[in-house]
């Protein structure tokens, strides 16, 4: 039951936004992706309201996100966005 609770409990914010994981990490993203991408821990850091803008849009190239997911993450941070769109 511990383990469960850990689980569901990494990445929480961004878990709150399923299309941004979709958009991410794919369509059928499963749990495990979410739990164990390196990505996904930079953004739910990133929408808890870690890094600056400039800081994130350094990273986000370094990823290499398409422009699907680069929109729908300039979307999910809001004002706290970079722009991260061509």
């Amino acid at each position: 039951y511990k383990r469960q609770a850990e689980d569901y409990h990494q990445k929480y914010y961004l878990r709150g936004r399923k299309g941004l994981a979709q958009a991410l990490l794919g369509e059928k993203v499963t749990d495990e992706q979410i739990r164990e991408s390196t990505l996904t821990a930079r953004v739910n850091g990133w929408l808890t309201g870690f890094s600056k803008p400039a800081d994130i849009a350094k990273e986000v190239d370094a990823f290499g996100l398409d422009e699907k997911a680069r929109k729908a993450l300039q979307k999910a941070l809001g004002k706290r966005s970079p722009v991260l769109c061509k």
